[in-house]
C-alpha cells in the first residue's frame, strides 16, 4: 500500500488536534448553560408565564396537562417527570416545582445527547449550532423558560443533523429518523408542515 503523504499527515494531526480541543469545548458550553438554567431555576423563574399556568394543570388533572391535542409530544418531554412524582404520592409543593423544573430542561438534555449520538467524530463542530440556540433560548426567554416552541426548536436539531449526513444511514439511524418526525409532527400546531418537508428530504 501507499504512504500516505506528508500533507495527509498534517491533515489527519489537525483533524485530531480540532477533535481533542472541540470535545471539552461542546461538553464545557453545555455544562454552563445547564448551570445557568438552574440558577434561575432556584428562584422559580420557570413558574414566569406559562409555566405557573401548567404546572397548576398538571396537579388539578394529576396527569398532562392537556392544552391542545397538536402539543401532546411536547407534553409529554416536558411533564412525564412531574406526573410521575405525583402518582408516586409526592405532595409537597417546594420538590413538586422543582421536579417540574427538571421536565423544562429534559427536553434540552434529550436533543444534545441525541445530536452527539447522531454526528460523526468529523462533524462534531455541528453541534455548535444547537447549542447556540440553547444559550439562545435561555438568553432571551428568560422569564419564559417553558414554552412548547422552545420544545420544538431543539427537538428539531437531531432531525436536522440526521438529514444532513453525507453517508447512508444505517438502519438504527433511520428507525431514529421516523421515530422524531412522528414525534414531532404532535409538538407544535405548525410542526405538522414541516414535518411533511423533512420527511420529502429524509
Amino acid at each position: 500500500t501507499e504512504a500516505p503523504s506528508g500533507n495527509e499527515l498534517v491533515a489527519d494531526a489537525s483533524a485530531r488536534g480540532r477533535e481533542k480541543f472541540l470535545k471539552p469545548l461542546l461538553l464545557g458550553l453545555f455544562i454552563i448553560w445547564t448551570v445557568d438554567f438552574f440558577i434561575k431555576v432556584a428562584i422559580d423563574k420557570h413558574l414566569s408565564l406559562d409555566g405557573v399556568n401548567y404546572f397548576f394543570h398538571i396537579l388539578e388533572n394529576r396527569g398532562f396537562a392537556n392544552i391542545a391535542w397538536s402539543r401532546r409530544y411536547t407534553e409529554y418531554l416536558t411533564e412525564w417527570p412531574l406526573v410521575l412524582s405525583l402518582l408516586g404520592g409526592i405532595t409537597d409543593i417546594r420538590i413538586l416545582v422543582k421536579i417540574f423544573a427538571f421536565g423544562i430542561y429534559f427536553p434540552y438534555l434529550v436533543s444534545f445527547l441525541l445530536c452527539w449520538y447522531v454526528t460523526d467524530d468529523g462533524n462534531r463542530s455541528l453541534l455548535l449550532f444547537p447549542l447556540g440556540s440553547f444559550i439562545g433560548f435561555n438568553l432571551l426567554s428568560d422569564y419564559d423558560l417553558i414554552a412548547d416552541h422552545h420544545v420544538l426548536a431543539v427537538m428539531t436539531w437531531p432531525i436536522l443533523l440526521l438529514l444532513v449526513k453525507e453517508r447512508p444511514l444505517q438502519w438504527i439511524e433511520g428507525i431514529l429518523l421516523w421515530i422524531l418526525l412522528i414525534a414531532y409532527s404532535r409538538m407544535y400546531e405548525t410542526a405538522v408542515l414541516t414535518a411533511l418537508i423533512m420527511v420529502v428530504f429524509s
